[in-house]
């Protein structure tokens, strides 16, 4: 099942770069990329309801220094180093080289639990930025909304088996994010549906587990 990065508006309109496994693409004159391997599949099947949206890591070259680059829950709506590091220091999802900005939106195709992964199929998603532009869209990226908050959740629970029409849904912004919780409107027991916990500045969903 592959899956279109979803983007946050700030960056609609920037170009992807898309790198089969083992292919190198020169990007720019002064920067070449080549996706070598895919180190980790841990993403929550599309078909599945996990109590974690789970990863992916990648082994990447770029310029012929080896890096990995990690997508947190599924294809990337925002970016992130790793925590307690700077973009320079790598991992995460996004790296600086030199001028650049390298992210890691997206790995196709998404996992099922019923279709044995095919690393010969796995396609890698990236958009080049320049670390000065990246900023400056960055500064002008509106606080995440109770609305878009919604939407952040419903899209990732859409990908269950569940049907979300027997469901409430709550939002309530705590200390550590949007809290957002499905509740049946008939309540049974077991019948709990997944909760999330959405960064508010980023919209990454940080925790997701199932009511009980």
């Amino acid at each position: 099942m592959d899956q279109s990065p979803p983007m946050h508006p700030a960056y609609a309109g920037l170009p992807l770069t898309r790198l089969k496994r083992g292919e190198t693409k020169s990007v720019h004159a002064d920067l070449k990329i080549q996706f070598e391997e895919v180190q980790d599949e841990g993403r929550c099947p599309a078909d599945m309801e996990c109590f974690h949206a789970g990863w992916a890591t990648i082994e990447v070259k770029i310029n012929g220094a080896e890096q990995t680059l990690t997508l947190r829950g599924g294809n990337a709506s925002v970016f992130h180093p790793p925590e307690g590091k700077s973009a320079k220091e790598g991992s995460g999802n996004m790296i600086d080289v030199g001028i650049y900005r390298v992210f890691l939106v997206a790995l196709d195709p998404y996992p099922v639990s019923t279709v044995k992964a095919d690393m010969s199929r796995y396609e890698a998603v990236f958009i080049i930025d320049t670390v000065r532009n990246q900023e400056i869209r960055e500064k002008a990226k509106p606080l995440v909304g109770r609305e878009q908050a919604l939407e952040i959740a419903q899209t990732d629970a859409a990908k269950g088996p569940l049907d979300l029409s027997s469901y409430k849904v709550e939002a309530e912004l705590k200390e550590d994010g949007w809290h957002v919780a499905y509740g049946l409107k008939k309540p049974q027991p077991g019948g709990g549906g997944p909760e999330y916990v959405i960064d508010p500045k980023s919209g990454v969903i940080l925790s997701k587990w199932h009511q009980k």
